[in-house]
């Protein structure tokens, strides 16, 4: 985030919601002309990029209608569970250690010489007990209670509704670690998508207490990260998954003739094909007042791709589409390679894969 001229800000690299007391901020890419436009293009990003099932699309969709970005994002999860826990909260067996007056499941025969040793009336059990107060719920009450912190009144009852229903469920922090332990089965299934979505807002949601009353409330997205997955996302229809490999690993650009290790891991975004061409993206504008941006760095970094990939003979740097300007195409000296710059519209998903179709058929 920058501070510029006018006391204006200015986010570079995140987009999503900052909620201050007060207001909203909305920060969205400006990939078409209205800002409607913008916030439907964001939330169609993180769809294709698999931040959104297709039923989470569809209801933030429609709720951005008549709702803030915020507002739908969480109006979603909340409608989303509302659905579930009325067909029938999760019910699953948590293990209990209790010192009873009577034998339940089996008797921990350590603890209970220990214990009980002067009281023979009483016995040390292990037992599982079918109940509402496990993982999966306490993670979904958890981003229930964040969502509740800045919503309307309008789905704050709705919001009570669900937290009634899971009156049973304690209330307690949730880490990254009780996500890994979670076990899907036949009866938890059908909640996937919303602990999912779920996850998203533990994740991405921060909360920053401003003394003892006020707090802000901000559910981002690393737009880098973003941009980078929906073109993968894209690439992988128009190219078929098999030809689009991501994040690969399999160079290096140099040999310390000392250890004779190959030193210095190039990690170009994607690999299309038996390495014919490679594709980096780039959030960033390729275009100012009429002239080309671009950064001699990243043609070095291309130019280190190209060389060490033997087969491939394009390097293009993908850039989100700003005004109509012609691509450039430069010749690597001595060879039959290019380094090319190119852009794909982001306002609608079927008009990036045609670009993305032009771009990987085009004969520099």
């Amino acid at each position: 985030m920058e501070y510029g001229a006018n006391n204006t800000l200015r986010f570079i690299n995140f987009v999503g919601v900052i909620y201050l007391e007060g207001f909203i901020i909305e920060v969205v890419p400006k990939v078409a002309l209205s800002a409607e436009d913008n916030r439907k293009a964001l939330i169609s990003m993180l769809h294709h990029a698999r931040y959104l099932s297709v039923d989470f699309y569809d209801r933030i969709a429609s709720g951005m209608r008549q709702d803030h970005l915020l507002d739908a994002l969480l109006a979603a999860y909340v409608h989303r569970l509302q659905d579930e826990l009325q067909r029938g909260s999760y019910k699953g067996y948590i293990e209990h250690v209790e010192n009873r007056g009577m034998l339940r499941g089996k008797v921990l025969v350590t603890e209970h010489l220990r214990m009980n040793a002067f009281t023979p009336s009483r016995v040390v059990c292990q037992f599982d007990e079918h109940s509402d107060n496990n993982r999966l719920n306490q993670i979904l009450k958890f981003a229930l209670r964040i969502a509740q912190r800045r919503v309307s009144d309008r789905l704050y009852m709705q919001i009570e509704r669900c937290l009634a229903l899971m009156s049973d469920v304690e209330d307690r922090l949730i880490t990254r670690d009780d996500f890994d332990r979670l076990v899907w089965n036949r009866q938890n299934e059908r909640f996937r998508d919303v602990v999912l979505f779920a996850k998203l807002i533990i994740d991405k949601v921060s909360i920053h207490h401003i003394g003892d009353r006020h707090q802000s409330f901000s559910f981002l997205f690393e737009m880098n990260m973003l941009f980078e997955a929906y073109i993968g996302a894209a690439l992988m229809e128009i190219a078929g998954p098999a030809n689009v490999h991501s994040q690969h690993t399999e160079k290096k650009l140099l040999l310390n003739k000392k250890t004779n290790r190959m030193n210095i891991q190039l990690k170009p975004d994607f690999v299309i094909g038996d390495s014919e061409m490679i594709l980096d993206t780039k959030w960033k504008s390729a275009v100012y007042n009429g002239r080309l941006a671009y950064q001699q760095s990243d043609l070095y970094q291309m130019y280190a791709y190209v060389t060490a990939y033997e087969k491939a003979t394009r390097c293009i740097l993908v850039y989100p589409y700003q005004e109509e300007f012609e691509a450039p195409v430069w010749q690597v000296i001595d060879t039959n390679k290019s380094i090319e710059m190119a852009w794909v519209r982001l306002h609608d998903y079927e008009a990036t894969k045609e670009d993305l179709w032009r771009i990987l058929n085009y004969a520099p």
